[in-house]
């Protein structure tokens, strides 16, 4: 198995080996805004695999960027020329770029005078978890052992999952959904749970996203080559924690 960063550098000489589209082909683009651990990388992979829309994933993480960097060998690298990269080398043949971006990264690009918004996005959704404690528990456990996907290579844990150290995720989720309220909420067109849309066979929330978009008439079926991380011992940190901060 690779690890993330070696994952993402195999991602970055794939992309280099596409066909790039010009830039005055796009005509639509969608953002994908979540929290982590939402499930919105699943999302974003169903809605690419219908073929109407661009190669969807994390491409204003700076995880991606410094993957850029390291493939391009480049000693300075602007923002704004790596996004145009990124739109040529995923837009799909329909015209439409997209992209998902966790709430903590819109922030962290707005501290570096870079706002996403200004991108022009077409149509905008978000994605929440209504389950905040089992998403506290995969998100540190992602992080911890920095395996974001079932195909990754884990770190060794360097620390037990109690609660004193969920509590830090925990507090960042709620945080970014606050944050989400207050100053992102009114610019988005539509809102999805993950319990919801994870469904696929149920779901109306794909086609909903594709009707936004221009595509009314999709007759396919939805589908996902990701899968869902190995959690069989996380039943009880969940509940354990729930309990913790229900009283």
């Amino acid at each position: 198995m690779k690890t993330t960063d070696e994952q993402l550098l195999e991602l970055m000489r794939e992309l280099d080996s596409r066909d790039t589209m010009p830039l005055d082909k796009v005509n639509k683009k969608l953002l994908v805004l979540s929290t982590p651990r939402s499930g919105s990388s699943m999302f974003c992979d169903v809605l690419s695999k219908t073929a109407l829309i661009g190669d969807c994933r994390e491409w204003f993480n700076f995880r991606y960027l410094e993957a850029y960097i390291k493939m391009t060998e480049s000693q300075q690298v602007n923002f704004y020329g790596y996004i145009d990269y990124v739109i040529g080398k995923t837009t799909a043949n329909s015209g439409i770029f997209a992209v998902n971006a966790h709430i903590d990264q819109y922030i962290t690009l707005l501290k570096n005078k870079v706002n996403m918004f200004d991108f022009g996005f077409d149509h905008i959704v978000y994605l929440r978890r209504k389950d905040i404690f089992a998403q506290t528990v995969s998100l540190a456990k992602a992080d911890l052992l920095d395996a974001w996907s079932a195909g990754s290579a884990k770190k060794e844990l360097s620390k037990q999952l109690t609660n004193n150290t969920l509590l830090p995720y925990f507090s960042k989720l709620r945080s970014n959904e606050r944050y989400y309220q207050q100053k992102l909420a009114a610019k988005v067109h539509a809102e999805y749970e993950y319990e919801d849309f994870c469904r696929l066979d149920k779901t109306s929330a794909y086609s909903q996203v594709l009707a936004a978009l221009g595509f009314d008439d999709f007759s396919g079926s939805f589908h996902t080559g990701m899968k869902k991380q190995a959690d069989a011992d996380s039943e009880k940190i969940i509940a354990d924690f729930r309990k913790y901060i229900s009283g």
